[in-house]
């Protein structure tokens, strides 16, 4: 049995290694353009964006179990978990309006990156009251559509670098044809 405060890092942790096989999988989509390898990238990501959900409940919930009871984005770790998940909830809504499966390759790593990162630096992970700044709704408001911000910039920001990176190697393609003339 996992202690209080421990099965939502679990949770994450699952959830990064599924964000890092659909990368792979997005990878293996861009270079060989296989529906079937996107689909499976596209259904991986989403199961792990749900366990990544799940996760953010189950530590709400702990939070409470433990006596604190706020929502789970009063700290580095918590907010970094969080643009994590929004980065995937924004590839997502974009990848049903647009059927742009390409992005995933871009959307995969950032959301890895995010949720792997309070672990490279060493963060500390323990569910811990709020200070008394933050005891207020605001803090829920404020930084709930920061970071819904944040993830949406996060794809507009991956979309523009993939645009730059084509219209680069398009310009090289039909400089080399003219050369070629």
């Amino acid at each position: 049995m996992i202690e209080i405060g421990g099965m939502n890092v679990y949770l994450f942790d699952i959830s990064l290694f599924i964000y890092l096989f659909a990368f792979a999988l997005y990878l293996i989509f861009v270079t060989t353009r296989g529906e079937k390898v996107g689909r499976a990238a596209f259904s991986l990501l989403s199961v792990g964006f749900v366990i990544h959900f799940v996760g953010m409940i189950v530590r709400w919930r702990e939070s409470h179990l433990l006596g604190y009871g706020y929502i789970p984005l009063s700290n580095m770790y918590e907010s970094l978990v969080f643009f994590s998940w929004c980065i995937v909830l924004f590839y997502i809504i974009m990848d049903k309006k647009y059927n742009q499966r390409i992005m995933g390759v871009i959307a995969s790593p950032l959301a890895s990156l995010f949720l792997a990162l309070p672990s490279l630096v060493g963060l500390k992970k323990e569910i811990k009251p709020l200070i008394p700044a933050l005891q207020s709704n605001w803090l829920a408001i404020h930084v709930i559509t920061c970071f819904l911000g944040y993830g949406a910039f996060a794809i507009a920001f991956g979309i523009s670098i993939a645009y730059l990176l084509q219209s680069k190697r398009e310009g090289e393609g039909r400089a080399k044809k003219r050369e070629a003339k």
